[in-house]
Order: structure tokens, then sequence, then C-alpha cells
């Protein structure tokens, strides 16, 4: 980053990211040495997690389950065998674990197979650093890598799970960048390739509809789920029956478990509330009103679902063709994230696409230069810009960096008192109770700055942010066509001041 006061939205991202690592490493040597408390533990999941031979599959205790489970899981028919929630994976998404864990055993088995799997899903999970950094690498791929990769929370995290997620990133940054240059043939392809691994996902194609991509959004979503079915075909024993099996499962994922569990943590929009209830001391108040409040909320977790998607869904269809495109992709992965009440920490890996576009602007091709950071928020001086919309990129921006900062204070520390007025007791750190209430507000925030800016622009009150001549490929701007994303060369002009 730049010496003196940051002036660029990624510049201030950087050193927000900068001290959030450092006060992650601090807490993180706090917990583990004097508190006696295990990181992953804190984060995620406790690092004894079965699956595997302790001693010759394992690295140490631990089996990175999530990978470790697709031997057992695959000795029967995994969709009508009772494994419940691991059952919501569709075929395709299990098949690249699979592979590499019957590729690993057959080159010598032990801890190989995870460690390919590792290789693989931490790669992956890298692509957005690489991509931030791309065409300065020397200078700027040290500080992505940090900012945006290996010291991230959803980087540690994933990697512990070895949840396939980290496959699904490469396509999610695709998806990011395509958004941002408007090449929306590239945004079915990636909403496609993602969906394959998490269905969930392809909610991400109201982006498609946002722009009036009919055609393609019709193709993406026959395309979406022709490849789901066929990929069930993989296991010719079993079919239709794994089929049927997978869609009963994931009709059911979002019961698997009730929102006041304390660990893990969901970031579910129904746990959120009950979070910031109990936050805010609401929760003692209540006493035993408050199992009511649980049972209520997990009654309507369904449709406060369908509520908060509904809305997300609904602003980017009003605004994502006159607001900065990182506002909509923000809003599309909260599309995701919400549409179901049990949502587990690995997702917020999503956001690692979202980082990479804050750091280097996803509008055009041409490789950053010079020391300057500027990324797809900085469409030119702060100054010009409203009050909302600098509340609402700043929301993003803060939001983005404390759920991707490593930073764990365990309830423990706590006062007793203070732990009892919260109802927190069996949460074992802060950073998996608070992550889902920030990514909510933030989400909220820019729903509300993407609304005012879309009424401003009907009216005439400012310019539009993003299509428009913003839209820049390979450095030259570019007036984009609403209906067809199509781009046509204009005459340069000078950029302005960051």
């Amino acid at each position: 980053m730049t010496a003196g006061t940051a002036r660029t939205w990624a510049e201030r991202y950087g050193s927000l990211a900068v001290l959030g690592l450092g006060i992650g490493l601090l807490t993180l040597w706090v917990a583990a040495s004097y508190l006696e408390r295990v990181p992953s533990t804190l984060m995620v999941f406790p690092p004894a997690d079965n699956w595997c031979q302790i001693g010759t599959e394992s690295f140490g205790v631990h089996c990175f389950g999530d990978f470790a489970i697709v031997d057992e899981l695959f000795a029967q028919d995994a969709w009508n065998s009772g494994w419940g929630s691991v059952a919501s994976y569709p075929a395709l998404a299990w098949l690249p674990s699979l592979l590499i864990r019957r590729l690993g055993e057959s080159l010598g088995g032990g801890q190989l197979p995870t460690a390919m799997f590792l290789v693989v899903a931490g790669s992956c999970l890298l692509v957005p650093a690489v991509w931030a950094a791309w065409g300065n690498l020397r200078s700027r791929l040290p500080v992505t890598v940090v900012l945006v990769g290996a010291s991230t929370s959803a980087f540690l995290v994933t990697m512990d799970r070895a949840n396939t997620v980290a496959l699904t990133v490469p396509a999610l940054l695709l998806f990011a960048v395509a958004v941002s240059r408007r090449k929306f043939g590239w945004v079915g392809v990636a909403v496609t390739v993602a969906a394959l691994l998490k269905p969930q996902l392809a909610l991400l194609a109201v982006v498609l509809l946002a722009h009036r991509q009919y055609r393609t959004f019709v193709l993406t979503a026959v395309s979406t789920a022709g490849f789901t079915v066929l990929g069930f075909l993989a296991f010719p024993r079993y079919f239709p029956e794994n089929l049927f099996g997978w869609v009963r499962a994931i009709s059911g994922y979002s019961d698997i478990q009730s929102i006041d569990v304390g660990y893990p943590v969901s970031l579910g929009a129904s746990r959120g509330v009950l979070t910031v209830v109990d936050l805010t001391g609401l929760g003692a108040l209540l006493g035993d009103d408050r199992a009511a409040l649980v049972d209520a909320l997990g009654s309507a977790a369904g449709l406060l679902n369908l509520v908060v998607i509904g809305l997300l869904a609904a602003v980017i269809l009003l605004t994502a063709r006159r607001v900065n495109p990182l506002w909509t992709v923000f809003l599309a992965f909260g599309v995701v994230l919400y549409s179901s009440s049990t949502v587990y920490v690995y997702y917020l890996s999503m956001l690692l696409a979202v980082a990479a576009l804050v750091l280097r602007d996803a509008r055009t091709s041409t490789p950053p230069t010079g020391r300057t950071w500027a990324g797809t928020l900085d469409d030119g001086p702060a100054t010009t810009a409203s009050r909302m919309t600098r509340v609402a990129t700043g929301s993003l921006v803060v939001a983005t960096v404390l759920v991707l900062a490593p930073v764990v204070v365990p309830t423990a520390v706590l006062p007793d008192g203070l732990v009892d007025a919260w109802s927190v007791g069996g949460v074992p750190s802060l950073y998996q109770l608070v992550s889902g209430p920030v990514l909510l507000a933030a989400m909220a925030l820019v729903a509300l700055g993407a609304l005012r800016a879309w009424r401003s622009s009907r009216a005439g009150d400012e310019p539009q942010v993003q299509d428009g001549p913003a839209a820049r490929a390979d450095g030259d701007e570019v007036e984009a066509d609403p209906s067809t994303g199509t781009v046509t060369p204009t005459q340069p002009t000078a950029e302005p001041a960051r």
C-alpha cells in the first residue's frame, strides 16, 4: 500500500486488513498459549474430527473430515443410507473428492490422498489472491496472498474442513469479474460450474435476469439442471434412487440444526436475529420466554430466508445496471448465504472474490502498475460520492475485513455475567457468533445504498455509478448496451485522480 493517508477503498481495505491480521495473531497467541484453547476449535470445529485412521491417514489427530468421510460415504448408496446433511451434496460435488481419494490410494494411500486434496483446495482458494496481483506479481503477490489468501479466516476454516466449497472459489471469481466486465456468457458458465458443486450457488443467476440476459439465464438453468441430473449416472448401480434421495436430502437441509445451537454456529438469518437478541441483553431479559422466541424463529426460519433473499434479489433486479458491480456481486453472494437456515463459516470463502475485487479493478483486464492500489469500488474521488454511497461502500469493505480477519475472542475470557446476559455460554468464540450479524447488517446497508443510487439516477440527481463509461475493458473506456451486454469503444478520456 502507498505511504500516507489511504485515498482509495483498496488502500483502506489493505490498512484495515493488516490491522485485523495483527489483532488476529495476538488473539490466537493468547488463546492457544495462555488459555489452552485450540484455534481451530475456536474458529470452526474441534481438530479431532474422525473419519480416518489416526496415525496413518491423519495429520496428528486431524482427519480433515469433509474429505475423509468420502471413503465410507461411498461404500454404499450415499443418498439413501441415512447420511443426513452430507447427502445434500449432488453427485458431481463428491466426484472430485472421490477421484482424488481413489488416485491417492492407488499411489500408496496413508496421508497422500488428503495431502493431494489439500493442495487442490488450497490452490483454488488462492486464485483470487493471484488474480488480484496478476501483472505485478513481484510487488503485489506477497500482499494479496496474505490479505486475500492464506492468512484469512476463510482460507483457514475451509482448509480445516477440506470442504468442496473451496473448489468453487475460481468459478466465483470468474462470476465476479464477468459481472464487472458485463461478459454475461462467462457469468452463465461460472454459475453453472459453481452450482454443480454447491447447488445453492445457482441463485447467482439472478444477476442475469437483472441485466435482461434472459437467453443466457435459460441456458444456465437448463445446463445446470441437466448436468446435475446426469452426474448421478456416475453411480449407475443406484440410479435413479440416488437422485430421488438427493432431492429429499436437499429439501430438508435447512432443518438439520436448531438455530440456538451454540457450536458450530450458523450464518443463517434466523441465527443472526437470535444473536442480536442475545448480544443486546434482550435474551436474558426474556428469561424463560427466550425458548419461545427460539421456537418461533426456528418455525419461521424458512419464511425469514425467503423474505431476506427476496429483498436482496429485488434490489439486484432493480439496481444492478445502475450501481457499482461489486455491490451487485456482494448482494448476490448474500442471496446464496441466506438461502438456508444452516450455513457454516467455510462459506465465507465466497468473500475472497469480493476482497480481490476491492484490491483490483475488475472492469479492466489491464494489469495494475505502480504503487497505487485502486479496485472496483474506486470510481473516482470519494468527495464526489453521496454520503449513502460512502456508507454502503464502507460497510462492504469493513464487513469483509471483519469476517476474513482471523480474530478470535473466546467467550471463556468474558465475565460470566456478560456471557449469561448474552446467552452464549455454548459458543467457543465471538468470531463464529458475530460473523452472521455483521454480514447481514452490511447486506442491508449496501441494499439501501443501491436503492438510493437507483432512485437518484432515475431522478437525474446524480450520475450512474457503473453502467456506461465506467465499464472498462483492456484500459479503454467502453459503453455497454444494457440489453445485450456488448461493449463499444468510445473516445478515451483522462482517468480521474484517485
